[in-house]
């Protein structure tokens, strides 16, 4: 399973990707058994570290190939937000299809985020080269599930509007960053072979990895990234 999850706000001049960090790799004959699975990264930071990108679809050579030249500046990722038209990711989409009925589940898309004039931003990047912007998105096999959980927490948060308001420990910041986790767990959940977090945050001070961060004792190590993220002490007069 494949979950990639993408957050902006630009009151608060955040934007974060979330994915899991499960790949597939090999193929049984017996169509029972389980493919092999790896930890492996779906998010990507370019190398000037103005954007990152996580991915959904199939992963092969050509993919990581594809993924490389957006790594190193060679797909021009500013005129792609700019123009709302991504044709290097359109071409590399047609090209996969060929001349034979294909399986569309084997098309790349892309989620983006940006930090073009320390403006963070998100973006969906569509297989056939539509590129839009968004608060709030979701790719992959887990999508229906990560949909189910931000369904869930509007619920909650309209029934909370009813009770009296609880001091909040953690920021608005720190706040998405949960959220994000808390979605990509419950995409999670119902996939044995789905497991690892992988989170990449925008901010106007650039863009952050957290890969290291995040291992199996992720829950040990979220207070130490959630917290760089704290909104700063208003002066006290």
């Amino acid at each position: 399973m494949t979950t990639v999850i993408g957050i902006a706000n630009d009151s608060m001049g955040i934007a974060l990707l979330a994915a899991d960090r499960q790949g597939t790799i090999g193929q049984h004959s017996n169509p029972a058994i389980p493919m092999d699975k790896t930890l492996g990264r779906k998010l990507w930071v370019s190398r000037d570290g103005v954007y990152a990108f996580g991915h959904s679809g199939l992963r092969d050579e050509r993919l990581l190939d594809f993924a490389s030249k957006m790594v190193d500046g060679n797909i021009d990722v500013r005129q792609v937000v700019d123009t709302g038209k991504f044709n290097a990711l359109r071409e590399f989409n047609i090209d996969r299809l060929g001349y034979h009925v294909s399986d569309l589940n084997n098309l790349s898309s892309f989620l983006l985020i940006t930090n073009f004039d320390n403006k963070p931003l998100l973006y969906s990047c569509f297989p056939f080269g539509a590129v839009e912007r968004r608060d709030l998105t979701y790719i992959g096999s887990g999508s229906e599930r990560a949909h189910k959980y931000f369904e869930g927490r509007e619920v909650i948060i309209e029934a909370m509007d009813y009770l009296p308001r609880k001091e909040n420990k953690n920021s608005r910041k720190e706040g998405m960053l949960i959220v994000g986790l808390e979605a990509l767990r419950y995409a999670q959940g119902k996939d044995p072979y789905s497991s690892g977090l992988d989170l990449v945050v925008a901010t106007p001070n650039g863009i952050k990895d957290h890969f290291a961060d995040l291992q199996d004792d992720f829950s040990k190590r979220l207070d130490g990234i959630t917290s760089q993220y704290k909104d700063p002490t208003p002066p006290s007069n």
